[in-house]
């Protein structure tokens, strides 16, 4: 249950066209490190008035939001987000939850990693979050 309202938040932020948001899809991915080894091609990313959601080939998605994770949790750039996040690397291992998003200085890549460190991986939007 708590997959399908995390993957439906990043979905409703990267499908939903927001005045004032920035959206990138192609060229990026992720690498997923647990709970298994993967790398994923394609990205597709908005971000702006203060949020990021970002899905990876339906494998990897996270949103950073202070509407749907708590009100500190204001895109601003680069630095520590708290977020939802959600690997769903095959049809019977899935794993979601709160986890913390590092954006790195370039502002397009970084870190997941849930609270519980069922999964973790790296990630690049290929263009720069607003």
């Amino acid at each position: 249950m708590t997959v399908k309202i995390v993957t439906a938040a990043v979905l409703m932020l990267v499908t939903c066209p927001v005045p004032g948001h920035a959206e990138s899809e192609g060229k990026g991915g992720a690498k997923v490190d647990k709970p298994v080894s993967l790398n994923i091609s394609g990205a597709r990313c908005e971000s702006g008035d203060g949020e990021v959601g970002a899905n990876f080939a339906n494998v990897v998605s996270f949103v950073i939001s202070p509407r749907m994770v708590s009100p500190d949790s204001r895109f601003t750039g680069p630095g520590s987000y708290h977020a939802l996040i959600v690997v769903h690397p095959a049809k019977r291992v899935s794993v979601d939850g709160l986890g913390t998003v590092i954006v790195n200085p370039d502002r397009k890549s970084g870190t997941f990693k849930l609270d519980d460190g069922r999964a973790s991986g790296s990630w690049d939007c290929d263009t720069p979050l607003q």
